[in-house]
């Protein structure tokens, strides 16, 4: 049987910036087995947002200044061009009192946060309907990156650092003896792992099953809309959370992600067809409408649809379980995984390797759910 170091299951930008930071941390031999070709899963997908936003804890809050740091400087510190967006991130909000408060708490872990009364949110972005809402906290310098340029940068330097990246490689089983996950199987053959990291977003519940694990993870669906912006738009539109995420993207179009679980609908990751429903693109083009008055003259260019991978308190599993020694779990992210996974790659490399870390991510650690025989 083949043997490996590290075996990671799952090449979305979740699996291949762990493999990346293991390979330049010596970590040995590490094979990366991914389903289809890499990035071809939901983080294809991905608004690939990376924001400074105060988060549940000031570690957590640190490491998405951290992420923008890296996208900040990513020729120097991974190599490549991740297409970063920096148009920055404006949040509606209903009151001044309450985004001051926002922006103070962001800014004592290192982001640059702004609170804005509603004259400066039409300075700064004048093509904005802020109808309903009082005020906005602003984060000038981030905004969002190219999800296949930021995943295959990632998957490039990986393998010049020696890392085995296997595309069209599906685990069609994880078999453990004792506590310890003996084979990795896939089509091609065996793999014996010293440790296994199992990234596979919405389909490691599926994968984790095989091991006995019962991940409490389900798969929402999320629909995005493409929209054409009129010529005389303004050039450089910040990422706008209001009811939804209005993103900028290439040649002067808009993406809207209509994720807001109101309804929630569970999906299968590999649906039949991917179309996005009728009643998503119409709430998309309502919404665009009414919050950017000026695209009733722009053009809808298409939608689909694509999914999250929800814990019960949307929250990621991260970190090694009790059940299973050797299995790292990275997954249920929730489509946080462009916001958070290039600063925690390194920490997870070394977490990995050494077993534990000096993060304080108590939030997140798989280890606050029964995963075993529930």
């Amino acid at each position: 049987m083949e043997t490996a170091d590290v075996v990671i299951l799952g090449g979305g930008i979740v699996g291949l910036t762990v493999a990346f930071h293991l390979t330049q941390a010596g970590a040995g031999k590490v094979v990366l087995c991914e389903r289809g070709a890499l990035g071809s899963g939901t983080s294809a997908l991905s608004g690939a947002m990376c924001g400074q936003q105060a988060e549940m804890t000031d570690t957590i809050s640190r490491l998405a200044v951290r992420a923008l740091e890296v996208y900040e400087s990513f020729t120097d510190r991974v190599g490549g061009d991740p297409g970063l967006f920096n148009h920055g991130i404006l949040g509606l909000a209903s009151d001044l009192k309450n985004v001051e408060a926002r922006a103070e708490a962001a800014r004592r872990n290192g982001s640059d946060a702004r609170a804005l009364t509603l004259d400066q949110t039409l300075t700064f972005f004048p093509e904005v309907n802020a109808e309903g809402f009082g005020a906005a906290i602003l984060y000038p310098r981030t905004g969002c990156v190219d999800a296949y340029r930021t995943m295959h940068a990632y998957a490039a330097q990986a393998r010049r650092l020696g890392a085995d990246l296997r595309e069209f490689t599906p685990v069609t089983r994880i078999e453990t003896r004792g506590r310890r996950v003996h084979a990795v199987h896939t089509p091609q053959g065996a793999i014996s792992p010293g440790r296994v990291v199992l990234a596979c977003g919405p389909w490691s519940h599926k994968v984790a099953w095989s091991a006995g694990l019962h991940l409490p993870i389900e798969t929402t669906q999320v629909g995005v809309s493409f929209y054409r912006q009129p010529p005389d738009f303004f050039e450089r539109p910040p990422v706008l959370s209001a009811e939804l995420a209005i993103i900028p993207w290439h040649n002067k179009h808009f993406r809207v992600l209509r994720d807001t679980r109101r309804p929630l609908v569970r999906v299968e990751p590999d649906p039949v067809d991917a179309v996005c429903p009728q009643w998503m693109v119409e709430h998309t083009t309502e919404v665009i409408q009414r919050r950017l008055p000026k695209m009733r003259r722009g053009r809808f260019q298409g939608a689909y649809q694509t999914c999250y991978d929800d814990t019960p308190d949307l929250r990621p599993l991260l970190g090694f379980v009790p059940e299973i020694e050797n299995l790292f779990l990275d997954c249920g992210w929730s489509g946080r995984g462009f916001k958070f996974s290039v600063a925690l790659g390194e920490y997870n490399a070394r977490w990995i390797l050494e077993g534990k870390t000096d993060l304080d991510l108590a939030p997140w650690l798989a280890s606050r759910f029964r995963l075993m025989g529930s």
